[in-house]
């Protein structure tokens, strides 16, 4: 049993590397003959995608996206994406983003999809977590990508909470939304001030309370 179950393993491995090299020999036609037409060249790059599917990665999907798009193929271009994140859902779940950030030369669509299909994932550290760590120790560009993650809920539901750590937490953010230095920071600080704005509008209670500690006014800012 073992011999054969060897044996499938490297026929599926000959197989996976055959269907490959089809995919593979389509770029290279593309960039080094003329002799292949539009039509030919995409009906050949999506038929040789879709046998070697398994194989595919991240990269390959941008890459034909890339290319769809520059044919104005959008709509294609779209379908691909949706499908390939669909089916390798659970695969790319698997990845760790934290330590394997995403690419920033990816196609802004492939990206946004890409973080939507992992971001259910246990892969997606606590809010505090990150930012105990950022606050703390400094950030990387791991840090970076996965701040990115976080929507004002996210940011709401952590000032509202017990966390001891909240008003450390809100100090540094509000100083983040006024800073010129790291356009990560600005982001960050800015989705956490409209969770704040959320909580100023829930009570005078809230209003007195950020005023007093934090220097807010949403008030002013809406008559201005």
């Amino acid at each position: 049993k073992n011999f054969n179950d060897k044996l499938t393993k490297v026929n599926d491995e000959i197989i996976n590397y055959q269907k490959r090299q089809k995919y593979d020999e389509v770029w290279y036609r593309f960039k080094n003959s003329f002799s292949q037409n539009q039509n030919d060249f995409i009906n050949d790059l999506l038929a040789s995608y879709k046998n070697a599917f398994g194989s595919m990665e991240l990269r390959n999907l941008n890459s034909i996206v890339l290319i769809l798009k520059a044919l104005n193929k959008e709509e294609k271009a779209v379908e691909i994406m949706k499908d390939f994140f669909e089916k390798k859902a659970e695969y790319l779940k698997e990845e760790d983003t934290f330590y394997n950030p995403i690419p920033n030369d990816l196609d802004e669509e492939v990206k946004n999809l890409y973080r939507e299909t992992i971001k259910e994932s246990e892969i997606i550290k606590p809010l505090d977590k990150v930012l105990d760590k950022v606050l703390s120790h400094g950030w990387s560009n791991k840090d970076e990508e996965m701040l990115k993650f976080y929507k004002i809920e996210d940011y709401y539901k952590l000032f509202i909470s017990d966390n001891e750590n909240v008003g450390h937490y809100v100090s540094k953010l509000i100083i983040w939304s006024k800073s010129h230095n790291n356009s990560f920071q600005v982001e960050a600080g800015k989705i956490a001030v409209e969770a704040l704005k959320r909580i100023w509008n829930e009570s005078d209670f809230n209003k007195i309370k950020l005023q007093k500690v934090y220097k807010l006014d949403f008030d002013s800012e809406d008559e201005n």
